[in-house]
């Protein structure tokens, strides 16, 4: 007589969340991304800042009559990480969209060099423009001539 065997419950993986994060291959990409923040935050040095009342919005001043200035750390300063997350948004455009190629297993090593021809187009085109014509219409202008020159390129690279 057999006994149908009922399969026991699988246990639940031993590792906690912090356990399988880092043992995740892209955590050694983040560790470095933390170091590299940490060593600017530290080397980076300090600059001088003045002081703005937040009431009036004027700058504080001293009892010798000069604004009231204090160190601010130039890496993690609010310019500085506007600045750099300002420039990076364009790449991480780039990246966004590459990922995307990448996980259709379409590998094309080609857009880095169609993104720098249409970026390049549409600054001659900028500089090129009337100074009287009006913002909407050059970045539509703009947006359509990169746009097309990003096409004309890759449609034959693409095939």
């Amino acid at each position: 007589m057999s006994e149908d065997a009922t399969p026991a419950s699988s246990p639940k993986s031993g590792k906690s969340l912090f356990r399988r994060l880092a043992s995740a291959q892209e955590s050694g990409l983040l560790f470095v991304i933390a170091m590299i923040m940490l060593g600017l935050t530290i080397f980076g040095g300090t600059t001088q800042q003045t002081v703005i009342d937040q009431e009036t919005g004027q700058a504080l001043r001293g009892d010798d009559g000069r604004p009231v200035r204090r160190d601010v750390n130039t890496f993690l300063n609010s310019r500085n990480l506007i600045l750099l997350a300002n420039n990076a948004s364009f790449i991480a455009v780039m990246a966004v969209a590459m990922t995307g190629v990448i996980v259709t297993a379409g590998i094309d090593l080609s857009v880095g060099s169609i993104y720098a021809l249409a970026g390049i187009i549409g600054a001659e085109i900028i500089n090129n423009m009337p100074p009287d014509s009006g913002g909407l219409f050059a970045a539509m202008g703009l947006i359509l001539v990169a746009c097309a020159a990003g096409v004309c390129w890759g449609w034959p690279t693409g095939r």
